[in-house]
């Protein structure tokens, strides 16, 4: 099954499209050559990995979690953890396919039935876990074939995407968990900034895209313990590692396309959070050669 799902890969053109209004990057394939550990990785919103070659090892406090190849996890938006990425043992490749859901997505499927649980024995990161079977993998490779073949369709591809994820939530315990997360007013802005890490981001900005004023937006964040200048970091800092997981561009590209204005500057600010300079990711992603590049889709999701 896992095969199939990695020649599709190879064939879908690594351009991205984008779409009127709010787009997100759908999809992206992140590869590795060497075994890493990054801290403090957070992603802007929910997404669900599956691990296609090698391994992966998730943390976030005491608990731990390994996801060999096969393995399908969701992420929840707004929530550090540590990973570790090793490579498989016969190829020497980690590859795993990332997909990303819309808010509107996850609140449709946070409110289907989902698989029963046993909390009293499930760690946070196994309550992660998504159960992966001949349904889900063909619903993921229909949404890569009509990524492939009708690229500009984005109502079709958002209805395919959703497809995967309302399947999801019948194969794991935690999409309510993830919807929870998905709907604080954090994880709103982070979305947002997500679109665009470039841009000058202000509270005024962004309260008008939610429709609230300045002071709400404040105090609402601050209720949650954050604030903007917290949520912008977080957000740019994590964009610039996927952009160079996916061989997206240079040092200097990169720190650019996500905010900053000094590499150096945003080099030392990178490697305080991941434990790892920023091109020491693209070594670690890139030594095997141009085949390891990025595989993407930009696309509205609702």
């Amino acid at each position: 099954m896992l095969a199939s799902l990695m020649e599709r890969l190879e064939w879908v053109p690594a351009s991205s499209q984008s779409a009127a209004g709010l787009t997100v990057n759908a999809y992206t394939t992140v590869h590795a050559v060497q075994r890493h550990r990054l801290h403090s990785v957070m992603v802007s919103g929910a997404c669900a990995v599956l691990v296609l070659q090698g391994e992966k090892v998730l943390s976030t406090g005491q608990a731990s979690s390994v996801f060999p190849a096969g393995s399908m996890f969701m992420l929840p938006p707004r929530i550090p953890f540590s990973v570790e990425n090793h490579p498989d043992s016969v190829s020497g490749r980690y590859m795993a396919l990332c997909l990303a859901f819309g808010e509107e997505q996850l609140a449709r499927a946070a409110g289907l039935p989902c698989a029963a649980s046993d909390s009293a024995t499930v760690t946070v990161t196994d309550s992660l876990r998504v159960r992966v079977d001949t349904p889900l993998i063909g619903s993921i490779a229909h949404f890569l074939d009509m990524a492939h073949q009708c690229p500009a369709e984005q109502t079709v591809l958002s209805l395919c995407l959703e497809t995967v994820l309302t399947l999801i939530a019948a194969r794991s315990t935690c999409l309510p968990s993830i919807w929870d997360k998905a709907a604080t007013w954090s994880a709103r802005c982070a979305f947002m900034v997500g679109m665009d890490p470039a841009r000058k981001w202000d509270v005024a900005g962004i309260a008008r895209h939610l429709a609230v004023s300045d002071r709400t937006l404040r105090r609402r964040l601050e209720a949650e313990g954050t604030s903007l200048r917290t949520v912008l970091r977080d957000v740019r800092l994590n964009s610039a590692l996927s952009l160079l997981q996916t061989n997206a561009g240079s040092v200097g590209e990169v720190a650019a396309r996500c905010g900053y204005d000094s590499p150096s500057r945003f080099a030392v600010l990178f490697r305080e959070r991941f434990g790892l300079a920023p091109a020491e990711v693209l070594r670690l992603n890139a030594a095997n050669g141009a085949h390891l590049s990025v595989t993407g889709r930009q696309m509205a999701v609702s």
